[in-house]
C-alpha cells in the first residue's frame, strides 16, 4: 500500500481533517527520520456512527538516527528506505518540503493547504522536541539530529541535512 492508497480510502470514508492528519504524520516521520512508517503502522478507527477516522499515531521512532544495531548478521544501520514512499522518494533522507507538498497534492489537497499543514507539523515537532527526548529517555544527540532535519526542510533542502552523530549506537 502507498500513502496515496491510504489517502484515497480516507477521502472516501473519512473527513478532510483526516487527510491533513495523514500529511502531518508523514511530515513528522520525515522530520524525525522514521523510515519504518509502513501501512501496518497506520490504524483506522470505526466509531459507532459508521464513520472512519485515522487513529492517533503509534510506533513512531527515529529509525535512521540509531547506528550499528546488533543483528544476527552483526551490527548494521537500519534501512533508510521509506515503508511508503513520499512523492516517489525512496529514502527518508531525500524528502523535501516540495515532496511533501506534492504528495499531499496527489491526494487532492491544495498546495496552500499542504504547505500550511506541513508548516504546522514542523512547528509542533520543534515545540515538543525537548520534552519528547527528555521523557522518552532517548540520547541527547537526538535533539540535534531532529532539529537539523527540521531546519533543512524549512529552507527547502532535503531532510538528509540532519546528519546523525556517528557515535550513536545501540549497545548489545
Amino acid at each position: 500500500r502507498s500513502l496515496r492508497d491510504v489517502a484515497i480510502l480516507l477521502k472516501a470514508a473519512a473527513s478532510p481533517r483526516d487527510l491533513r492528519d495523514l500529511l502531518r504524520l508523514t511530515t513528522l516521520n520525515v522530520a524525525i527520520g522514521n523510515a519504518d512508517a509502513h501501512a501496518k503502522n497506520l490504524g483506522l478507527l470505526h466509531p459507532r456512527d459508521g464513520s472512519v477516522r485515522l487513529a492517533p499515531a503509534y510506533d513512531v521512532t527515529p529509525t535512521t538516527f540509531y547506528r550499528q544495531i546488533p543483528t544476527e548478521l552483526g551490527p548494521r544501520d537500519l534501512d533508510d528506505n521509506l515503508g511508503m514512499f513520499v512523492n516517489g522518494r525512496r529514502s527518508v533522507h531525500e524528502v523535501s518540503i516540495a515532496d511533501l507538498v506534492a504528495e499531499g497534492a496527489s491526494w487532492g489537497l491544495s498546495d496552500t493547504t499542504a504547505r500550511a499543514v506541513i508548516g504546522e507539523a514542523l512547528v509542533i515537532v520543534e515545540e515538543r522536541l525537548e520534552d519528547a527526548v527528555s521523557l522518552s529517555g532517548a540520547p541527547a544527540q537526538l535533539r540535534g539530529f531532529v532539529a537539523a532535519r527540521v531546519r533543512a526542510l524549512r529552507i527547502g533542502e532535503r531532510a538528509a541535512h540532519g546528519e546523525r552523530d556517528t557515535s550513536t549506537s545501540i549497545e548489545e
